[in-house]
């Protein structure tokens, strides 16, 4: 089935990024190292480095494959939330590599300019956060780009000078440039991970884990982020945290955890219309219980539940007006059709951040569910315009 096809191909496709990155790392340990170098240092440092890059690159790559069921508005968060991982990725890329043929002495590295994307990483993230919850209408001090980006100079600035203070004794040129970008980075972080929790506290049920993955994939950035800032002011050379890169595993991890968010968020698209199953013959009449079952389907494909609440009004209605063991009357079974109709208009036209197709969010339902559906559904509602949906789904 196309929709179990789908899967294995994320599936593969994110099996392959981790292979990848571990195929790398073997290579690296197994490469002879320059003569300058300790190879006891210099092997498991770029090799973790290198793991860590790829894996993050990877995540960004296999986010922007996931784009065609989202709307346009969502696909150009999801695209920023990927770019910026991918990013992170290729600026973090630099660092084994950097070490491996130690040109450290290089304007490029001993400037510190060549951590500066990692801005830019990070503001992306945050910006792809920002316009997700935007969409949502979730609302906070952490929304703002001003008050994100004058926390970020603030203690890029402090930081610069607390280097000059007390990093010193590292003598590495573009050390203070380094803690600073680093510092400016971690806020665009910290900021996106306080908006996504509240995302995930407002999102629907369909998209709840995928959601709830990349708030976990965010936070291991910040976090790593944070690690990365504090371990740069004890450093001194040689110093085995740093050198042997044990340093480097957080962000390894990290890499392991955006790609497991990754795959998630791909499995947004893997539920597609199925082929339904030929019957003989009428289809056995829908229950009871599958009326209630229908909508509560429906409504849990919402992404902003809030929007659909006051359809609901007319399930709540009937069920409280029923005993454990009465039968829906026809009145009743006409007032629900009519509720799980309302919703399906309004996840068709109207829910901000997914296309959905009638044939998909019916095939979930029991043939008799879909047999009664089909009767009660106005001969010409393929036809209906996103302008009579409005009247369908907006509070009287």
């Amino acid at each position: 089935m196309e929709t179990a096809h789908h899967r294995r191909i994320y599936s593969v496709a994110a099996w392959s990024i981790v292979a990848l990155a571990i195929a790398v790392a073997g290579l690296v340990l197994l490469l002879p190292p320059p003569s300058f170098s300790d190879p006891t240092f210099l092997r498991p440092r770029t090799a973790l480095g290198l793991m860590a890059a790829i894996l993050m690159i990877g995540t960004g790559g296999l986010l922007l494959v996931a784009l065609q069921h989202f709307k346009r508005k969502l696909r150009i968060a999801y695209a920023l939330v990927a770019i910026g991982i991918g990013l992170y990725g290729i600026t973090l890329a630099q660092l084994p590599i950097i070490g491996f043929f130690n040109i450290w002495d290089s304007w490029y590295a001993s400037s510190g300019v060549f951590v500066i994307p990692f801005i830019f990483a990070a503001g992306s993230i945050y910006a792809g956060v920002r316009r997700f919850g935007k969409l949502l209408g979730v609302r906070s001090v952490f929304s703002s780009f001003t008050l994100a980006i004058s926390v970020g100079l603030i203690v890029a600035i402090l930081s610069y000078v607390a280097a000059k203070q007390w990093a010193t004794h590292q003598d590495i040129d573009g050390n203070n440039l380094y803690i600073a970008i680093v510092g400016w980075s971690t806020c665009y972080s910290v900021c996106a991970t306080i908006l996504l929790r509240r995302i995930v506290a407002r999102i629907g049920p369909f998209y709840h884990d995928a959601l709830r993955r990349l708030y976990i994939a965010v936070a291991a950035i910040a976090l790593t982020g944070l690690h990365e800032y504090i371990t740069s002011y004890p450093y001194s050379n040689p110093d085995w945290y740093v050198s042997h890169g044990i340093s480097t595993l957080p962000l390894v991890a990290t890499g392991l955890i955006c790609v497991w968010a990754a795959h998630g968020l791909c499995g947004l698209n893997t539920v597609q219309a199925e082929q339904a199953e030929e019957t003989i013959g009428e289809p056995v009449p829908a229950t009871d219980a599958e009326y209630t079952d229908a909508i509560t389907y429906a409504a849990s494909l919402s992404s902003h539940p809030n929007d659909i609440d006051f359809i609901l009004d007319d399930l709540r209605l009937v069920t409280s007006n029923l005993t454990a063991d009465q039968a829906l009357s026809p009145d009743d079974k006409r007032r629900l059709i009519n509720v799980y109709l309302k919703v399906e208009l309004y996840l068709l036209y109207h829910d901000p951040m997914r296309n959905f197709s009638r044939e998909e969010i019916r095939s979930k339902l029991s043939p008799g569910m879909q047999a009664v559906i089909a009767k009660q559904t106005p001969p010409d509602e393929k036809k209906t315009a996103p302008d009579n949906a409005d009247a369908a789904t907006t509070p009287a």
